[in-house]
């Protein structure tokens, strides 16, 4: 029986085709609410000492009760009077953020975008173009929309006159969790494709960047120095400074399997031989989580095992995560990919993005999916961990004028606005820059300016802890379950 200090929310006779959803956005707002809570699907569960009850579903609420509103209808953008837009059900008077959020986990906001007819349709790599998301339309890519429903719900308690949770702290001492991320996908320039690949870009092309990385790579090889694009050690030596041992995640490919030929787009190195497996080795030997950046034919059962082998096979370690080369995850069937990743043995996938910065489903803190194909069971104490999936707002290239495309004030303003969500008590940052960039030079000359200011601005808030993505996960699953006391009735 939970004890006093538990609040309580009390879901009634929801839809039968809906329940599954509408719980896992419940147990995900009170992950955002704070305190211990406890999920009920009958009043006759509840305690008699229960001091806070949020009531919602089908029935009334009693006098002591704050009733949610209830209108499972079409989830969407709504303004509410004070300007403040939430994505919900019902109407702004009466704004339904349960099924809201339940339609942004599920990606309901995107279904359109892979109907037969969608235009623009997904692109060759079945993700949907930046421009035509449904979030970006909307003028809502840089908005934590779930995090927002959770504090419009604090207000309402509030309001009520409630005894209101304690502010979620899933990563100790009201601080927020900056994880540094790496895309590993080539880390030679000293190589014979990447300088012919480079004279082609830029000399027949007319890339100026590519021109640079011809003209640097021929000279360093000619003087004997070392190839600029090789930055594991330099990586290490600044995740250490930051957050200590092993505080950052390198994603590498781990090359063809049976179930996964190389595309043309996929990496060209050996993660089972010579520098690159001795490199790995010893991110690996310092505690840094080297996972998977998942080819772009692996996305399937066979494929996602094989890959999870291949690693620990070559790296002597098992994978905890990952994250998919060129963001290629199979974007119409979220869910059931992540679910596919947990059954091959990894515990957190970090592809879930926009294509630009931002948010693609409203979510700034962890998601916890396995709740939406294993119901809130899946956070009992005696269940395996549940399997985690980082939303990544920022990476190297979106934050870059001339790869982004767009102008460096626009860029930076965005940037601002999603720190400004972000490094808060109880925030995330999901950052991604390529190995390669650190060096700032040839093709990834002027990649590194964006990253300092956001790693200063990090420093300089006083409350940023620097994890791997590993560890981000394995804290929000400890916060999971520590927040949530279980499910009463039926």
């Amino acid at each position: 029986m939970p004890d006093a200090a538990t609040w309580h929310i009390l879901a009634l006779r929801l839809p039968a085709a809906l329940r599954g959803a509408l719980e896992w956005a419940l147990v995900e707002l009170g992950l955002r609410l704070g305190g211990r809570f406890a999920l009920h699907r009958d009043r006759a569960s509840l305690p008699a000492n229960a001091a806070l009850v949020l009531h919602y579903g089908v029935g009334d609420a009693a006098d002591d009760e704050i009733a949610l509103p209830f209108d499972p209808g079409p989830a969407r953008a709504i303004a509410l009077p004070d300007g403040a837009t939430l994505w919900a059900s019902g109407d702004a008077a009466a704004p339904d953020l349960v099924a809201g959020a339940a339609h942004l986990l599920t990606f309901g906001h995107e279904a359109a975008c892979f109907a037969p007819a969608a235009s623009p349709g997904p692109d060759a790599f079945g993700r949907i173009p930046p421009a035509a998301h449904p979030l970006a339309r909307a003028g809502l890519r840089l908005v934590p929309l779930i995090e927002r429903a959770a504090a419009h719900l604090r207000a309402r308690i509030a309001a009520a006159g409630q005894p209101l949770p304690p502010a979620p702290d899933p990563w100790g001492g009201g601080r927020a969790a900056v994880v540094l991320t790496h895309d590993v996908d080539g880390e030679r320039l000293h190589d014979a494709f990447v300088l012919a690949r480079a004279a082609w870009l830029g000399l027949a092309r007319g890339n100026r960047a590519e021109r640079d990385a011809l003209a640097l790579g021929l000279g360093g090889m000619l003087r004997g120095r070392a190839d600029p694009y090789w930055n594991f050690a330099g990586w290490a030596a600044l995740e250490a400074e930051l957050g200590g041992r092993g505080a950052g995640s390198f994603y590498v490919w781990p090359g063809a399997t049976g179930a996964a030929a190389r595309h043309p787009r996929d990496c060209r190195y050996d993660i089972g031989a010579g520098a690159y497996n001795a490199a790995l080795r010893a991110l690996v030997a310092e505690g840094f989580d080297v996972g998977v950046h998942y080819g772009i034919n692996s996305h399937s059962p066979a494929g996602y095992a094989e890959a999870f082998a291949r690693l620990r096979e070559a790296l002597g370690a098992a994978p905890a995560g990952g994250r998919a080369h060129y963001w290629a995850v199979r974007w119409a069937d979220m869910i059931g990919g992540w679910r596919d990743l947990a059954r091959a043995g990894f515990a957190y996938d970090a592809s879930l993005t926009p294509l630009d910065l931002g948010w693609r489903n409203g979510a700034r803190l962890p998601l916890l999916p396995a709740l939406g194909w294993g119901g809130a069971e899946a956070l009992a104490k005696d269940a395996p961990a549940p399997f985690v999936a980082l939303p990544t707002p920022v990476m190297d290239g979106y934050a870059v004028p001339r790869q982004a495309g767009r102008p460096e004030a626009e860029i930076a303003a965005e940037l601002d606005a999603i720190l400004a969500e972000s490094l808060v008590p109880g925030g995330l940052l999901v950052l991604n820059w390529h190995s390669r960039t650190l060096q700032d030079a040839g093709s990834w000359q002027g990649y590194m300016p964006p990253l300092r200011r956001i790693l200063a601005r990090a420093r300089d808030s006083g409350i940023a802890r620097f994890l791997s993505g590993a560890e981000a996960a394995a804290l929000w699953v400890a916060h999971a379950r520590a927040s949530f006391a279980g499910i009463g009735g039926r």
